[in-house]
């Protein structure tokens, strides 16, 4: 089924809005977030950051969730 534009467009706020929850999260727990990092997380898909925010809850540093060298 075509989405119309609008519906695009909650669907891509939501997303945005997702994704600066997650970082604030990120940025609570391990601090300031690297340039590398940042970069990653701007690029994930909406799946990717579902499992990234159930991976938070257990992972110690950005590198144990993959976003950091």
């Amino acid at each position: 089924m075509n989405k119309t534009l609008y519906e695009q467009g909650i669907e891509k706020g939501i997303e945005i809005a997702r994704r600066e929850i997650l970082r604030e999260d990120l940025v609570e727990r391990f601090g300031p977030l690297s340039p590398n990092a940042e970069e990653r997380l701007q690029a994930m898909t909406l799946q990717e950051m579902k499992a990234l925010r159930t991976a938070l809850r257990q992972s110690q540093s950005l590198r144990d969730l993959g976003l950091d060298k």
